[in-house]
């Protein structure tokens, strides 16, 4: 959303890192959400007409939808992570994956917004495989630090 400060690149590193230093410096601790807005996003937001696991018409969506391609969604597992990477160099003590309010991982595991027929479609088991994938890849710079 305009005027929301992310994780999504480097551009506001300074502000974040200031924020949980301010944060610790007080013994707090902070975390992370990591969350992508995907057939719920704004075209005149984000310049481009929203993309979802399936090119659908349902009342929470804005408008036409377009449908993620399997390339697609390897860059968004890609995106989850440097977004973790990124959050765990900027001092977070933790991330959330965002998966509610009809953003992008339950519009892949609802049968409602998800009518894939491959391997992110059709079967529970199947649309889950994109949360799975993006648990694993957020998680890893975790467990590799705490060891």
């Amino acid at each position: 959303m305009p005027g929301q400060m992310g994780i999504q690149s480097d551009v506001f590193a300074f502000e974040i890192k200031t924020l949980t230093s301010a944060v610790h410096s007080q013994g707090g601790k902070i975390w992370m959400q990591l969350v992508h807005a995907g057939g719920q996003a704004r075209a005149e937001t984000i310049g481009s007409r929203p993309v979802a696991p399936s090119a659908v018409v349902v009342p929470q969506f804005p408008g036409t939808l377009a449908e993620f391609s399997r390339v697609d969604i390897a860059e968004l597992v890609a995106l989850f992570s440097a977004g973790a990477k990124r959050a765990r160099e900027y001092g977070f003590d933790a991330v959330q994956l965002h998966s509610a309010h009809g953003f992008l991982i339950i519009q892949f595991l609802s049968p409602s917004t998800n009518r894939r027929s491959d391997f992110y479609g059709g079967s529970v088991e199947n649309r889950r495989s994109f949360l799975m994938e993006v648990y694993r890849v957020v998680r890893a710079p975790w467990v590799m630090i705490s060891l």
